[in-house]
């Protein structure tokens, strides 16, 4: 007799399936497992799979959605789920996400469909894909050409993985099928490069360069404040604190709450400008892009950061040094959403980070530093300072990076100096093995 059968799975969460037995063609009994998104449905079905069973065939779920008011197969319209391909599951999935993201995130999931997905498996169709299947793809996926012509790397089969799973998860709990193919695929391992980090006295060196003012303070607090590039573009007067009382109390700060990016047009407009602060007005007609002012990354990237406080009192130098070119533009200075830059053209626009890595990637070639030295290498090297300088207090720095926890902190940014593993291997001499040397000595002498 057909049965409503629950299975248990992590977390407290249940399985339901209808549990039918049939003839098939050579007379045999056999079993079959219909599941179902939930009880409701289940009880929906059981009459109809109970009257297959006294008639002696297997229950075959119709591609009409009749049977459901507003059910799974009703939101791809007439067309049969057994159809469906995997461009057209991902294009359905990204719809459903798309009020969650912002704009950079939704373009970077298209585009890795459009490079990397469809292409390849795109017009499969998604009740023919297997674990067997899905393993083959990430396989060979790694032997096709980027859109760099290098080869397709681990992270991007990673990538490709992150969007896959949840949109296999999501035909499964509209019914298109039974199971995630992706959830047994064993991923390529990758090889994490490194950002190259300097030394403190390699920094100290970068920041004897001379160099024009904006430069310099952009990168001393790039690295002093462990700055995002686009969090540094789009500091303003307002969140820097570098009053004489808060110097002269080791107090003086900047509140980093914005970031600056350019985003295309198109997605901002598909996710409802989603944390844009505001659009900056474009320099080349047509644009497809926008330079635009956005709320930080993650709500733990905001955050407050203080300064050293030579820094500070270098940066009221700075200040009134800018408000005299200010003053001598006149009408010609903007204030941009009505924000004053600390880092900025004559014009009151913001430098962007694109122009101001170019020019840092050009004096530092010009000093003769190493070529893989780049303007981000300034927030690696600062948190391996920062942690230097704390003893090691993790949760300090990582307040100061603006993550959410210190995982990324220890294997992403934290370097390692060999100076500080001499004074280890230093430390363990006088706490262990010099004794241990006094104490054979005195033995020997005793004998």
């Amino acid at each position: 007799m057909a049965s409503i059968v629950k299975r248990k799975r992590e977390k407290g969460k249940k399985d339901i399936y209808i549990s039918q037995r049939y003839q098939d063609g050579n007379g045999n009994t056999r079993q079959v497992m219909i599941r179902c998104k939930d009880n409701n449905e289940a009880n929906l079905l059981l009459d109809e799979v109970a009257e297959a069973e006294k008639e002696g065939r297997k229950y075959v779920r119709p591609t009409s959605p009749s049977i459901y008011e507003s059910g799974a197969l009703s939101v791809y319209g007439a067309k049969s789920t057994a159809d469906m391909t995997v461009t057209e599951l991902v294009d359905e999935y990204l719809e459903e996400k798309r009020p969650e993201l912002v704009a950079s995130t939704l373009e970077s999931y298209e585009n890795i469909a459009e490079h990397y997905i469809n292409p390849f498996i795109g017009d499969t169709p998604v009740s023919a894909i297997t674990p067997r299947f899905i393993q083959n793809f990430y396989n060979d996926l790694q032997n096709h050409k980027a859109q760099k012509k290098d080869k397709i790397t681990p992270r991007m089969v990673k990538e490709v993985h992150k969007i896959l799973r949840p949109a296999f998860n999501h035909a499964v709990r509209n019914d298109v099928i039974i199971f995630n193919p992706t959830i047994s695929a064993k991923l390529p391992k990758s090889t994490k490069v490194k950002q190259k980090q300097l030394t403190e006295q390699q920094i100290k060196q970068v920041f004897e360069i001379e160099k024009d003012d904006k430069l310099d303070f952009y990168a001393k607090i790039h690295f002093a404040c462990t700055l995002r590039s686009g969090e540094c573009s789009a500091l303003t007067w307002d969140c820097v604190d570098i009053s004489e009382e808060a110097i002269a109390s080791n107090n003086a700060s900047i509140t980093v709450d914005k970031t600056l990016r350019r985003l295309s047009h198109e997605h901002m407009k598909k996710t409802n400008y989603k944390d844009v602060i505001f659009i900056f007005p474009n320099i080349k007609a047509n644009a497809t892009t926008a330079l635009v002012l956005k709320s930080t990354k993650t709500d733990d990237s905001a955050r407050q950061v203080y300064l050293p406080t030579s820094l500070a009192k270098q940066l009221l130098e700075y200040k009134a040094i800018e408000d005299e070119n200010i003053a001598t533009v006149g009408d010609n200075y903007h204030e941009y959403g009505g924000y004053n830059f600390v880092f900025t053209q004559l014009n009151g626009r913001p430098y962007t980070v694109d122009t101001q890595s170019r020019k840092f990637k050009r004096l530092l070639a010009n000093n003769e530093f190493p070529d893989d030295i780049q303007m981000c290498s300034l927030r690696h090297s600062g948190s391996t300072s920062k942690l230097r300088a704390s003893g090691g207090n993790i949760k300090s720095v990582q307040g100061d990076m603006g993550h959410s926890n210190p995982e990324m902190l220890m294997k992403v940014y934290a370097g390692i100096e060999d100076e500080d593993r001499v004074n280890n291997a230093k430390l363990m001499d006088e706490r262990i093995f010099s004794k241990l040397r006094k104490d054979d000595e005195n033995s020997a002498e005793k004998a």
